[in-house]
């Protein structure tokens, strides 16, 4: 059976994020088969949900907004958040620890995948000659290793789920920029880009939140 280099890069990608989440999962002594358990769930999972996004975009929104085909990373972002909290709690593990995990380990996946996106030719886009899907595979790169220094100073803090929320969606937003998968004709943005702002505005706005809150917590305790 022919396997496309698109479903390899994306295999390797989630293989990748796995052996990452292991090692993560190992720093804060959760055991390595629950977060097994987690991922092998978690990866078809989001495979559906993004998927389903594209779907729900065909029936219910203008062909003039949106011209992609396949599946949207957002739709696998959101089914993730979904069902980390249930996996979690199914696994008995603390959520925010689920969150921690999977959340840091994520752009690794991403990062690979994209570079299956350039050698499919989805996702295309061009910035100074420069392929998108090729900066894009950087700018994931980048947001891993803020994730990454952010758990090793904060440990499972909890709030990777945001950080990573406001990263990737600042991301998705410029990169809409130079993608031609989706018209900027929805009040000047593609309706990827509206994603963005959604996801960063709501990501930024909890972690700035949770945080205030618990400085102020800590603060009353002394």
């Amino acid at each position: 059976m022919k396997v496309s280099a698109y479903s390899l890069l994306y295999a390797i990608g989630a293989i990748a994020s796995v052996l990452l989440i292991d090692r993560l999962a190992a720093r804060i002594s959760v055991e390595k088969i629950k977060a097994r358990v987690i991922c092998s769930i978690l990866i078809p999972s989001g495979l559906l949900g993004s998927m389903l996004l594209v779907y729900i975009f065909k029936i219910l929104i203008p062909a003039n907004l949106y011209v992609s085909e396949g599946s949207s990373m957002f739709g696998g972002v959101i089914t993730a958040i979904i069902m980390i909290f249930v996996l979690s709690k199914a696994m008995k593990i603390p959520v925010r620890v689920g969150y921690d995990l999977i959340m840091t380990a994520l752009p690794l996946g991403f990062s690979i995948g994209k570079l299956g996106c350039l050698m499919a030719g989805c996702c295309a886009g061009d910035f100074s000659g420069i392929p998108v899907q090729i900066i894009s595979s950087i700018a994931d790169l980048l947001i891993l290793m803020i994730m990454l220094r952010s758990f090793k100073i904060n440990g499972s803090d909890g709030l990777q789920v945001f950080r990573f929320c406001s990263l990737y969606g600042l991301k998705r937003f410029l990169e809409g920029f130079f993608r031609i998968d989706a018209p900027r004709n929805l009040a000047g943005f593609s309706i990827f880009q509206w994603f963005g702002v959604a996801f960063f505005i709501c990501g930024l706005s909890f972690l700035i939140l949770i945080s205030a809150a618990r400085k102020h917590l800590q603060q009353r305790q002394i």
